[in-house]
């Protein structure tokens, strides 16, 4: 294989992770600080979270007019930190203007999500938004993978389908293949926009065999359904 040169590499490194406003308040804060500054300092906090959009928005610019193909917002939608009426107040402008950033350069925005996403899929898939990576569904999350496809819009793609407790829980091949050709038959209907994936993390007990057979599950039903 060719060496890469600088400029080729740069080109085919086509995915980027920034965060929202929000969420670096979390990081800095933690989410329990967040929710008390943005209620008793609303005006300040703005302030705060519109300079940060406004940077972040140049990044995303800078990424995509250079070839960047994809970026995703580490934001985790869970609803606990990221209630529907925060999600408006202080994430909307920057999700509709990064997707149209991106669109506009022929690139695709994804957002990080766990936890409980019922709430927001709607909202979020409004926003022009290309989806969300790592949708959990019960018991670690409160939607389940094809009610999310219902949700949002018929473009809307949905990254997923194998949660901690799964790769915790199925031991044997026979275990993971029904599994997983169960779970594809049930994603059938929206297969041109789900990304089969771990949604979120993976239990910290997993085996190397446990993967090789979710692994070798996919190969086997990626085209039967």
């Amino acid at each position: 294989m060719k060496q890469l040169t600088k400029s080729r590499r740069n080109r085919d490194c086509n995915c980027r992770g920034i965060f929202q406003s929000l969420k670096m308040l979390h990081l800095v804060m933690n989410p329990v600080q967040t929710v008390y500054f943005l209620l008793e300092q609303p005006e300040f906090a703005k302030r705060l979270l519109d300079m940060h959009e406004k940077a972040q928005l140049d990044l995303v610019n800078q990424c995509v007019s250079r070839g960047v193909k994809v970026i995703m917002s580490m934001d985790n939608l869970d609803t606990m930190f990221h209630p529907p009426s925060f999600v408006e107040e202080y994430s909307a402008s920057f999700y509709q203007k990064a997707s149209s950033i991106c669109h506009e350069n022929g690139a695709k925005f994804f957002i990080h999500a766990c936890g409980n996403q019922r709430d927001n899929l709607q909202l979020i898939s409004s926003y022009g938004v290309d989806g969300l990576e790592g949708v959990a569904f019960p018991p670690l999350g409160d939607v389940e993978l094809d009610e999310a496809m219902k949700l949002t819009s018929d473009k809307f793609i949905i990254t997923g389908g194998i949660s901690a407790m799964e790769t915790r829980d199925l031991k044997s091949t026979e275990a993971v293949f029904s599994y997983v050709e169960e779970l594809f038959r049930k994603m059938a209907p929206y297969k041109n926009r789900f990304i089969f994936s771990a949604s979120c993390n993976t239990s910290i007990d997993t085996t190397w065999d446990t993967i090789r057979h979710f692994r070798d599950a996919w190969l086997k039903f990626r085209y039967k359904y």
